[in-house]
């Protein structure tokens, strides 16, 4: 705006400066004075000094804008760095959280696991307790059927871990096999039951995938 008014002023200047030219001229006789050529020297030094000042104005102007413009440029480019620092941080707290949560599921399964397989385990003494009781019943549970409730226990107890994946180890007649079964004593036998499990003492068992308990066995062996 200071430009502008500058430019506006030096025009009225010169169209204010003609209009009085020409009423002198009309006036007064046409002469040429010392003073008249003076005084037309001292404008044209103004004139050129306004001009100078202007094109100085207009100089600052332009340098004003280039800075204004180089400053905004460099605001930009500080405040996109910023961004892209923000959103990396933002992904590595993703990942980081998304890791962490799926540490504490596979922590909170393998708790599950130890706590279910820990109780299953101090059960099973119970589990073996109801079986040697009905395997030396079997005549009086027929016989009175009040001791039909204990198998009715046992069954539901029974039915409850296999349930939770409890499931027991084939041992009796099958071929002895050191991962699942645990031999206790070794008795002579015929070919045909040589390396055959010929009684069960204590059952085994498999937890899911697991093995909970081998079998304490007594294994056949030939003569």
């Amino acid at each position: 705006m200071a430009v502008e008014d500058k430019i506006n002023e030096q025009t009225n200047h010169a169209r204010k400066k003609e209009t009085e030219s020409a009423s002198g001229e009309n006036n007064q006789p046409h002469e040429v004075t010392e003073e008249a050529f003076s005084g037309d020297e001292k404008n044209i030094e103004v004139d050129e000094k306004a001009r100078d000042e202007i094109e100085i104005e207009i100089a600052d102007t332009v340098a004003s804008s280039k800075t204004e413009s180089s400053t905004e440029k460099k605001a930009d480019d500080t405040n996109l760095k910023l961004a892209n620092e923000y959103f990396d941080q933002l992904q590595r707290l993703q990942a980081e959280f998304m890791n962490y949560k799926k540490r504490m599921e596979r922590e909170r399964e393998n708790l599950n696991r130890y706590l279910k397989t820990d109780l299953i385990r101090k059960i099973l003494p119970v589990i073996d307790d109801f079986e040697r009781f009905l395997a030396s019943h079997q005549k009086e549970i027929k016989e009175n059927g009040g001791l039909n409730g204990i198998q009715l226990v046992y069954d539901k107890l029974s039915q409850v871990l296999k349930d939770e994946g409890l499931e027991p180890i084939a041992a009796l007649g099958e071929a002895f096999d050191p991962n699942l079964h645990e031999a206790l004593l070794l008795q002579e036998a015929s070919e045909d039951q040589d390396g055959k499990v010929l009684e069960v003492w204590e059952k085994g068992y498999f937890l899911g995938d697991s093995l909970l308990r081998p079998s304490k066995v007594k294994v056949g062996k030939k003569k």
